[in-house]
């Protein structure tokens, strides 16, 4: 992607707020220039500004403590992966009998999952989390321990549990009700400054722009918080899956160095190489 598409995109947000505020004050010039504003100035029209404002910033405040939970749930995701996979290596070295290759490649394949269901809006990390119980079948026979099993099935209960809590958090408005009358609210306040006659007009149409600026700023930024995972670079705001990506090339050093140890053929290793670009 060119650099100056990335850079539009990162930043999208600013600039599509600000030409829709350029097409609002337009619309002013143009209707102060055939006459048509046709509401009177008054001490009212600041408690609609700041009313609509005030609308706008409790229904944000309400979405936040969602978008913060969203920013923890890649790295718990990730964190738990990983202290599962060092587990599995720990065990194998004390185990012989156990294979851990294909709890190994499971455990990648969850995470690789968990990053394409966010990116692509998939759904298939919840069926690969569930592949894990193949792999701790095996443990069974390989006569591990019942604790070290019953450890990693917890951590295979917690990754089931942050999967579907990302799930709803992406799929799901907060109060869509709500959002319609702090839309609404937002195109009353200014329809109403755009019909009210002020003067002088100049430094007038400056304020209109400001109050605009901030309404359709912060309804944008609503909708961020609600959907906060997007597909890599839509905009500054959305959640980094950047540990993710650091994870998986750890996992994938790991797993390199594991296949070594177990003498594996090398056009493993050179595939192995390939799925972690």
């Amino acid at each position: 992607m060119p650099t100056d598409l990335r850079f539009l995109l990162k930043y999208r947000i600013l600039f599509q707020t600000m030409l829709i505020v350029a097409v609002i004050i337009v619309v002013k010039v143009a209707l102060h220039a055939v006459d048509w504003e046709i509401i009177a100035i008054s001490p009212l029209h600041t408690s609609i500004v700041a009313g609509g404002i005030f609308i706008l910033s409790i229904f944000l405040a309400g979405i936040l403590p969602d978008y913060k939970e969203a920013e923890r749930l890649p790295s718990e995701f990730t964190a738990t992966i990983d202290s599962m996979f060092e587990d599995v290596i720990g065990i194998k070295r004390n185990y012989a009998e156990f294979d851990s290759a294909g709890f190994r490649e499971a455990l990648t394949s969850a995470l690789e999952a968990f990053r394409n269901d966010i990116v692509h809006n998939e759904r298939k990390a919840y069926s690969e989390i569930h592949e894990i119980r193949d792999a701790l079948v095996e443990m069974e026979k390989a006569k591990v321990p019942p604790n070290f099993i019953v450890k990693l099935k917890q951590e295979q209960g917690t990754l089931i549990k942050i999967l579907l809590r990302l799930y709803y958090i992406q799929r799901i408005n907060f109060i869509p009700s709500a959002y319609y009358l702090v839309v609404s609210t937002a195109v009353l306040v200014v329809g109403i400054l755009l019909l009210t006659e002020m003067k002088p007009f100049g430094p007038s149409a400056v304020a209109l722009g400001l109050v605009a600026f901030i309404f359709v700023y912060l309804i944008k930024l609503i909708g961020v918080a609600n959907t906060p995972f997007r597909s890599e670079g839509s905009t500054r705001d959305d959640v980094s899956l950047f540990l993710i990506e650091e994870a998986l090339e750890h996992l994938t050093e790991e797993e390199l160095r594991e296949r070594r140890d177990e003498d594996h053929d090398e056009e493993f290793y050179r595939r192995l190489k390939e799925r972690s670009r």
